[in-house]
């Protein structure tokens, strides 16, 4: 299934924000609903999937085992990365889990959004291409970086060694195939808000002006 390639105006764009493990995707959503746009964060709604007590985890200690839920109750997210990485197999009976879930309470918010009056529709999805969920969303923006600074990133947020941080970037699509496949590229670079005025262009082209023109914001 294509994606939408046309606006008729009855309606806003829905946008997918994705891009490798710790290219900065969060803060590229974070502006944008800072600038009007309404965003929806899908690293939140997989844990709402898996939450303590949700058929999600039970679903998931059934797949992975009891072993892999920590002492609070809730998933061990480290401990079932590791599994994830090494296992591709694991990989996709997890996101045959989750991503249903995932996927009908995205669509809910974002229609809920719709009928409040939102401009513009954001989705930060991970792993979009590699779970083939372009086809939800009008546009696809793609967030990129250098390997060295994702890894740089990740080591810092998820408290993962340098190999570790590697070894999940390794298991993604490769950013130049990401890049090839996006309507736009959002470069992050350095410092975070070097991004804001692209972001900005973005947005006003996206809310107000949604025809595809282009591959670079």
């Amino acid at each position: 299934m294509a994606r939408n390639t046309e606006n008729t105006g009855l309606r806003p764009l829905r946008i997918a924000v994705t891009g490798g493990a710790g290219s900065g995707k969060s803060t590229v959503c974070r502006y944008l609903q800072q600038l009007g746009a309404f965003v929806v964060d899908l690293d939140r709604l997989s844990r709402e999937a898996v939450a303590p007590g949700s058929a999600g985890i039970e679903q998931v200690v059934r797949r992975f085992g009891k072993g892999i839920v920590a002492d609070d109750g809730r998933l061990d997210r480290a401990r079932l990365r590791k599994i994830i990485v090494s296992d591709p197999q694991a990989r996709r009976d997890l996101e045959a889990i989750v991503h249903p879930k995932v996927l009908g309470r995205m669509q809910q918010e974002m229609d809920e959004a719709e009928s409040a009056g939102a401009r513009l529709l954001v989705a930060e999805v991970p792993l979009l291409f590699e779970a083939g969920l372009e086809a939800a969303f009008d546009r696809v923006v793609v967030v990129a970086a250098p390997e060295a600074q994702r890894i740089s990133r990740l080591v810092e947020r998820d408290a993962v060694d340098a190999g570790q941080a590697a070894a999940l970037i390794g298991v993604q699509m490769p950013e130049s195939e990401r890049t090839r496949r996006a309507d736009f590229v959002i470069e992050n670079r350095g410092r975070p808000e070097k991004m804001l005025p692209v972001i900005e262009r973005l947005y006003l082209r996206l809310a107000a002006k949604p025809e595809k023109d282009g591959k670079s914001a």
